[in-house]
């Protein structure tokens, strides 16, 4: 790919330094110039020419192009699947074939291969019966899934306690695993409490607790069940540790009473006091009951606060989707009950083709598997040819297709589809009437070479008679147009802090909006119109020889006086008398852009 404006971005301290020495050169130009003036003057030989042009209305095209080599877009090698004798060689090469010729016919003494290929066959059918009683099997557990389900619906308790946080009435939907209520476990309950740590006496779990209720001066007793080892400090200076005490459940709740006069029988005898005046009863434990099916509550026999046992009607649901699901699943397992039937009957059908290619040798009659041309040939007749080795190449000159190479600045530029104008160089038309293709491929690992990376793009085209493989072609891209439109020489603007100016035909200065620009023409947006007169950048005649000279406002073009560069982006910055800033939106200014010309 051609494209100068790659090529700047990729040197940019070296382009850099180009442009410092154009600054440097373009004043020293103004001082010869005024000096070249002078000598003008004196010497009648030289003029200074002033340049105009004006303002067309026409086309702006920017595109990307490239060249590559004519490839056939599909390609076959004809094999033998069989090891045999070549009998008949019915093409040469250059034959023009269709899909289905006979392209050779093989010595059919060796069946064995067809024969393999259809006892794959038949172990893929059993496999297939395997599958289908693999899902027999999965619906036969589903039914008895669904039938446990039913038994579900009458739902028991299968723990001891008090309901409680129970919000279900009739008609509620439930979901399977889902909580309906809590219970408060009739097991012991619990208080805790600190005590005072004596070495020679430690308190034990088993140890006897008795105690006084707050309320009505009446006895517990309990039993030490758990100590903690960290201690912790009095107000009178000795060690206390956390005990917890269990109290058998009597038959009714303890929950939330208030007891004192703690005391605590060692082992060793002693009795030890609670430090703290009085301490809270809690419940042991309380679980959360969950339902092992989903369905809509039919009735609850329970409420909050009923004490419920082991084994309790509790609640009652129903489902009529079971039994549905049921008869579904029975309908499936008959499904695949008579999909294995008809596999059985494959098998035997399968075993009835092998019986047959023994009388049908279709394995040893090659035919093209695509319409094209024979390219070569590699046996004659007669020859022992290898089981999958090559016999003939067949290309389709159907569609034709070229890979190209694009720079990384312009692949994203590229569409799948996008059309491409083919030129062959062997076809002197095509240059006039190009050949329309499209792009069908773009590669997304791309080449590095010398630090420019490349991807690769596929064009593909119909093919003709007069195109042959190999053949050269170039390739033209549009990336982007403007039809009908204001257009004026690229070398007329200038630009000064991101705006773009001409001078018009009385020497004054103008400021322009540009478009889309190649590189010949710009377009431009506002600030002319058609028919308007522009001054180009002056030229010195002398003799044979015709040179441009600066205008003494300050500069043409983008480089301290000069033109716009040819094939070149529009530098970022400012140098000399002003500098495009920045590309225009939807340009791709260089060697790969083309321009339809101004009329």
């Amino acid at each position: 790919m051609l494209i100068k404006s790659n090529w700047i971005m990729r040197n940019k301290k070296l382009f850099v330094g180009l442009i410092i020495l154009v600054v440097v050169g373009g004043g020293v130009g103004t001082f010869l110039g005024i000096n070249k003036k002078a000598s003008l003057a004196k010497d009648n030989t030289s003029a200074v020419q002033e340049n105009y042009a004006y303002v067309k209305s026409g086309d702006v095209t920017v595109s990307i192009t490239s060249s590559g080599a004519v490839e056939s877009s599909s390609t076959k090698n004809i094999a033998s699947e069989v090891s045999a004798k070549v009998k008949k060689v019915n093409v040469s090469v250059g034959d023009k074939v269709s899909k289905g010729d006979v392209l050779f016919e093989l010595d059919s003494t060796d069946l064995d291969t067809q024969i393999r290929n259809k006892q794959k066959s038949v172990t893929s059918y059993q496999k297939q019966i395997n599958n289908y009683q693999k899902n027999i099997n999965n619906l036969e557990k589903d039914i008895n899934d669904y039938s446990n389900d039913i038994n579900n619906l009458n739902v028991y308790s299968n723990i001891n306690g008090y309901v409680q946080n129970l919000k279900l009435t009739k008609g509620d939907s439930v979901q399977k695993n889902s909580v309906v209520f809590d219970v408060i476990t009739d097991n012991d309950y619990t208080v805790e409490a600190s005590f005072p740590y004596f070495e020679h006496s430690p308190i034990s779990i088993g140890d006897s607790v008795t105690m006084l209720v707050a309320d009505s001066f009446g006895e517990l007793e309990g039993t030490v069940s758990k100590i903690s080892d960290l201690k912790s400090q009095s107000q009178y200076g000795g060690q206390l540790q956390k005990v917890t005490i269990s109290i058998t459940n009597p038959g009714y709740t303890l929950e939330g009473i208030n007891v004192f006069q703690m005391y605590i029988l060692t082992q060793n005898g002693v009795s030890i006091g609670c430090e703290e005046d009085s301490a809270t009863i809690k419940c042991c434990e309380t679980q959360s009951f969950r339902i092992n099916v989903s369905g809509t509550v039919k009735d609850v026999l329970i409420s909050n606060g009923t004490y419920v046992k082991n084994g309790d009607l509790v609640l009652v649901l129903e489902n009529t989707d079971l039994s549905d699901k049921i008869d579904n699943s029975n309908d499936s397992i008959a499904d695949y009950k008579s999909n294995i039937s008809d596999v059985y009957s494959s098998i035997s059908d399968t075993y009835q083709d092998i019986k047959d290619l023994k009388e049908n040798y279709s394995f040893y009659t090659i035919t093209a598997p695509i319409d094209g041309v024979i390219t070569s040939i590699n046996v004659n007749e007669g020859d022992y040819v290898r089981a999958e080795s090559t016999l003939a190449k067949l290309v389709n000159t159907d569609v034709l297709e070229f890979e190209i190479s694009v720079d990384e600045l312009d692949i994203l530029k590229l569409e799948l589809g996008q059309e491409a104008k083919i030129t062959i160089d062997a076809i002197e038309e095509t240059a006039t009437d190009p050949i329309i293709g499209h792009i069908t491929e773009i590669g997304l690992e791309g080449t590095n070479m010398n630090s420019v990376t490349s991807y690769p793009v596929i064009i593909q085209f119909e093919g003709r008679e007069d195109i042959k493989m190999g053949m050269n072609c170039s390739v033209e891209i549009i990336i982007n147009s403007a039809e009908d439109v204001l257009t004026i020489p690229v070398e007329a603007v200038s630009s000064v802090r991101g705006k773009y100016f001409v001078t018009t035909e009385d020497g004054q200065r103008k400021e322009i909006e540009i478009g889309i620009y190649d590189e010949d023409n710009i377009e431009v947006k506002s600030g002319l119109s058609l028919g308007d007169k522009i001054k180009l950048p002056d030229t010195i005649a002398k003799a044979n020889t015709t040179e441009k000279t600066e205008d003494s406002a300050g500069g043409f073009g983008f480089f301290g006086g000069g033109s716009m560069p040819t094939g070149g982006s529009m530098p970022t910055g400012g140098f000399g008398g002003g500098s495009m800033p920045s590309r225009p939106t939807g340009s791709s200014f260089g060697g790969s852009s083309s321009s339809r010309g101004s009329r």
